[in-house]
C-alpha cells in the first residue's frame, strides 16, 4: 500500500468524503421523498380514494395509518443514514486530531483560504447539529423528555436542514470554480485519487 504523505489528499479523508457525500445525499433524499412522494396527507387521500373505487372503503383514520407505516419504512434510512453521518463526524474529528486532513501545496489567496475555512466550520456546525438533534430526537424516550422539548428539538433541525441544503450547492460551486483556476486545476480527480 502506498504511502499517503506524498498525496494531497490522503485516502482516509478521501474515503470519508466520498462515504460522507452518500450519507448526505441519502438523508436529502429521504427528506425529499417524504415531503413528495410519501407525505402521508397525499396517500391517504389516494389510499381513501382506491379502496373506495375498489368496494372496500377504509375509514380517514385508517387511510392516514396505512400512509404512515409505508413513510415511516423509508424514514428508517433517514434515522440509518443519520447515524452514518453522526460516525462519520467522529472519524472527521479523529483524523484531524492524528493529523490526516489535507496537505495542500496550493498557495491560495487569502481571502480564498479564509472563505474555504468558514465555509467548511459551517458545514460541520450544521452537521453536527443535524447530528446532536437527531440523535436528541432518536433517544427522546429514553431520555424521558417532555414533548415539548422533543418538538422544540424537532423544529431546530428542520430548521437546521436549510443550512445543509444551502452549502451542498455553494460547495459544488466552489469545487467547480476551483477546477476552472489554474492553481487549482485537478481539484476533482486529486479528491478521487488523492494527487
Amino acid at each position: 500500500m502506498a504511502s499517503t504523505q506524498n498525496h494531497e489528499y490522503p485516502k482516509g479523508l478521501r474515503i470519508w468524503h466520498w462515504l460522507n457525500f452518500v450519507a448526505i445525499s441519502a438523508i436529502l433524499l429521504t427528506v425529499l421523498l417524504r415531503k413528495t412522494f410519501l407525505a402521508y396527507r397525499t396517500n391517504s387521500s389516494l389510499i381513501q380514494e382506491k379502496t373506495a373505487a375498489a368496494g372496500t372503503p377504509v375509514t380517514k383514520a385508517v387511510a392516514d395509518e396505512i400512509a404512515k407505516a409505508m413513510r415511516d419504512r423509508m424514514w428508517d434510512w433517514h434515522v440509518y443514514f443519520g447515524f452514518a453521518l453522526a460516525a462519520l463526524l467522529v472519524w472527521r474529528l479523529v483524523l484531524r486530531l492524528r493529523g490526516s486532513a489535507s496537505r495542500s501545496n496550493e498557495r491560495f489567496a487569502a481571502n480564498e483560504r479564509r472563505m474555504q475555512r468558514v465555509g467548511y466550520g459551517v458545514f460541520y456546525a450544521f452537521a453536527a447539529f443535524l447530528s446532536l438533534t437527531g440523535l436528541t430526537m432518536v433517544f427522546s424516550a429514553s431520555l424521558q423528555l417532555p414533548k415539548s422539548v422533543v418538538s422544540l428539538v424537532e423544529e431546530s433541525h428542520e430548521l437546521a436542514l436549510w443550512g445543509m441544503l444551502l452549502f451542498v450547492p455553494l460547495h459544488l460551486l466552489g469545487v467547480i470554480a476551483a477546477e476552472y483556476k489554474s492553481r487549482s486545476a485537478g481539484l476533482i480527480s486529486r479528491m478521487i485519487r488523492g494527487s
